[in-house]
C-alpha cells in the first residue's frame, strides 16, 4: 500500500479499527496502552531506561499511542514516523507537541 491508500485512511482509522477488532470488547486505545504498557515494563525488567529515553513510533498513523506515552514514560521524547502525511496531520492536530511528527518516505 502506498502513502496515497494510506492517506485515505487516515480520518475514519479509529473507526475501521474499532470495527475489526469489536469481538474483544475492547476499544484501540485499550490495545495501544496495553502495547506502551508491556514495553515500559519490559524495558525496565532488562534496565534499557535512560533517565531522558527516546522513542520512535515507527508506523505511528495518526499518533493513538501518544497520549499512553505520556501517562506511562513522561520523560520520553516520542517521534512518531509514518508514510502517510495525512495521519501524521491528523495526530499532530490531535497531541500537539506532545510529540514530534515525521514523514517518513521509505529512504
Amino acid at each position: 500500500m502506498d502513502e496515497a491508500e494510506f492517506d485515505k485512511f487516515a480520518t475514519e482509522y479509529r473507526a475501521m479499527h474499532a470495527a475489526n477488532i469489536k469481538v474483544s470488547g475492547e476499544s484501540p486505545e485499550y490495545f495501544a496502552e496495553y502495547k506502551i504498557v508491556d514495553l515500559v515494563r519490559d524495558s525496565v525488567a532488562l534496565g534499557a531506561l535512560s533517565a531522558e529515553p527516546r522513542v520512535l513510533d515507527f508506523g505511528a498513523g495518526v499518533g493513538y499511542s501518544v497520549p499512553f506515552f505520556a501517562r506511562h514514560l513522561a520523560a520520553a521524547r516520542v517521534t512518531c514516523l509514518d508514510v502517510s502525511q495525512k495521519s501524521l496531520e491528523v495526530g499532530q492536530a490531535q497531541h500537539g507537541a506532545r510529540a514530534e511528527f515525521t514523514h517518513f518516505d521509505g529512504t
